[in-house]
């Protein structure tokens, strides 16, 4: 039998911010920036995509795209995702460092795990900058990893195969 060499987490909702809701709060404040409404269960379904092919899916969900389409007399664009990606970078930013607390029982799992030798890799649907806010904070409440993917450093995010 092989030993486990290496485990790999996510980030938000698995180690830390317990329900995810640093970017759960940040697609509805953008989504209502422009009008448009949109609930907690429509913003978890496509979780843990890179956060712009996010609110592509959140763009292509029925009732998300009946609202645009009624809003502003036609069809999103790519040019609306570039903008409200910005909207839900700048809420997301004001926010972040206040969900990097580490879930209940996460910290002692880990060290567990590295005692036995085993080292710890992450992946994310967080860029590289929002990454470059939450490492750090995570790290000042005792949560550490090896290594951290982010999908802005690779040539395609989850599901593809390079995280």
């Amino acid at each position: 039998m092989k030993k486990i060499e290496c485990i790999i987490m996510d980030w938000a909702g698995t180690a830390v911010d317990y329900g995810c809701f640093a970017p759960v709060a940040a697609f509805i404040e953008a989504f209502a920036e422009k009008g448009l409404v949109i609930d907690v269960v429509q913003t978890r379904k496509p979780m843990g995509l890179p956060k712009i092919q996010h609110i592509r899916e959140l763009l292509s969900m029925p009732d998300v795209n009946e609202q645009f389409t009624a809003r502003y007399q036609r069809a999103w664009t790519e040019e609306d995702v570039v903008e409200l990606n910005r909207l839900f970078e700048k809420h997301l930013f004001a926010s972040l460092e206040n969900y990097t607390d580490p879930i209940p029982g996460v910290i002692p799992t880990l060290e567990k795990l590295r005692a036995a030798g085993i080292k710890i890799g992450s992946t994310t649907g967080y860029t590289r900058e929002m990454m470059d806010v939450v490492l750090p904070a995570a790290q000042a409440k005792g949560y550490h990893v090896d290594y951290c993917a982010t999908p802005n450093l690779l040539p395609a995010g989850r599901p593809a195969p390079y995280m």
